[in-house]
């Protein structure tokens, strides 16, 4: 019966072991109901051995030594130790980078589920290592901001995460093509630059990317296009050079950038005395292909900030910036776990929805609870946002509906149903108001709304259920 009973208080010890990082992230005044004791008999005790295996294979995935488990029968407090060994291993980085990105909701994403985020010029580039690195940001962050020592509290909050320089010219793309609920499309920095040009040439010879992306240099903007020194690709087309400019026939400057920032030349059209013709530009050697698979692997946390009043946004084509981990200044506000773009493609939302589907998957990531009738008491202090359209006083709906509709505000006051920046002013003007299980709060932004997350007394409870 020792070895019974030593096997018992080695699994309890291992379950306060991995709470304990976790608790001591949540906010001061959280707390976590206590579970009673199971009556005598109830439960069979393991083994010691059974007890360490079962520790470390969740943790990295690998059996115990003899030696461990010598150790831990000897002396059951001897599984700290080894505890705080297996967790200094890349195999338990690996295990938990796993365990968070299924936790966030960040990992089951598809590519064609980011189709209404990116339009349908730039679909084609999220490639593998992309839609890789979608998926692991967030994971790779919420560790980053464990290991700084954070509160765990900082995963709804923050506004540092984990990119590559490819995941940042993709950030720097959608906020530059603003889409609105109506669903057209404008490219907000050809806007700001109506004169921006940019240039394929092979007939100056190797142009290296430092003078192309270098504003001080003759050859700004000018990029290196060995393919075009070849046969002519199509007889009724510009062969060298080519010219983007945004103008009639071309795609936008933005979309024809983050192309020919994946090797990709964009397609146009020309007038002939045929009639309109539409040309094709062979792609980029691979060797020439601005965006390497490096890009995809360097990892850095990266701040990611609104403009300040005169501050200009984070132009797509800043490689150099992208590549050296600076601040990515953005119109479109990116904070928590909640606004990323995987979490926002796996919640996708329309003008049926209204971001209902998006709120309420944030609430069951954050506080463990969905919307019920239960759920949504008291009401928000604001209703301005219900809609009575759709669940007018007195139906079976509207129990949820009024705390729902003014909590999903919190996102239609900023996005639009694509998840960019919101241009309609009736839903700008248009607080969100919070409540939910007990807690109500007054705000207006998503950051108020992060806010809110971050404070509510479920916070801890539902985190230390997912462990």
């Amino acid at each position: 019966m020792g070895q019974r009973q030593d096997g018992s208080r080695v699994a309890l010890g291992a379950a306060l072991v991995l709470l304990a990082p976790v608790l001591s992230c949540m906010p001061s005044g959280s707390s976590v109901s206590a579970t009673p004791a199971p009556p005598p008999g109830l439960y069979e005790p393991v083994s010691v051995g059974s007890s360490v295996g079962k520790v470390k294979n969740l943790l990295i995935g690998l059996p115990p030594t003899d030696a461990e488990i010598q150790a831990v029968s000897v002396d059951p407090r001897a599984l700290r130790g080894l505890v705080s060994q297996w967790v200094a291993t890349p195999e338990y980085t690996a295990k938990l980078q796993v365990f968070f990105a299924s936790a966030f909701q960040q990992n089951q994403a598809v590519s064609a589920d980011f189709n209404d985020q990116l339009g349908d010029s730039a679909q084609g580039r999220l490639d593998a290592r992309l839609l890789a690195n979608l998926r692991e940001s967030f994971a790779r962050t919420a560790i980053a901001l464990v290991q700084e020592n954070k509160p765990f509290t900082a995963t709804v909050t923050t506004q540092r995460f984990m990119l590559t320089p490819r995941l940042m010219a993709l950030y720097a793309f959608m906020d530059a093509m603003q889409v609105t609920d109506g669903g057209s499309t404008t490219d907000l920095f050809q806007k700001a630059n109506p004169g921006f040009k940019f240039t394929l040439t092979a007939k100056q010879g190797a142009i290296p990317l430092q003078q192309t992306l270098d504003p001080a240099s003759p050859n700004y903007m000018v990029w290196y296009a060995p393919q075009l020194a070849g046969a002519a690709y199509d007889a009724l087309c510009p062969q060298d050079p080519i010219v983007y400019n945004g103008g009639a026939g071309q795609p936008s400057i933005t979309v024809a950038m983050f192309l020919l920032l994946h090797g990709v030349l964009a397609g146009f059209d020309v007038t002939t005395p045929s009639g309109t013709h539409s040309c094709q530009p062979p792609a980029l050697p691979a060797a020439n292909v601005p965006l390497t698979v490096a890009d995809t692997q360097q990892w850095q946390m990266v701040t990611v900030r609104q403009p300040a009043a005169t501050e200009s946004t984070t132009r797509v084509f800043d490689l150099a910036s992208f590549r050296a981990g600076a601040d990515l200044v953005l119109r479109t506000p990116r904070l928590g776990f909640f606004t990323t773009p995987s979490f926002f493609a796996e919640w996708n939302t329309n003008s049926s929805n209204q971001a209902r589907v998006t709120l309420n998957q944030t609430l069951i990531v954050a506080l463990g609870h969905a919307i019920t009738g239960q759920n949504a008491s008291p009401p928000p202090p604001s209703l301005a946002a219900l809609d009575q359209a759709h669940a007018s006083q007195g139906t079976a709906c509207f129990a949820c509906h009024q705390s729902l509709d003014p909590m999903r505000q919190f996102f239609r006051q900023q996005y639009s149903f694509s998840f960019h920046p919101q241009t309609n002013t009736t839903q700008i003007a248009l607080p969100g108001s919070f409540g939910f299980r007990g807690v109500t709060s007054q705000g207006r932004t998503i950051f108020d709304l992060a806010d809110q997350l971050a404070a509510h007394p479920d916070f801890a409870a539902a985190w230390t259920q997912k462990l």
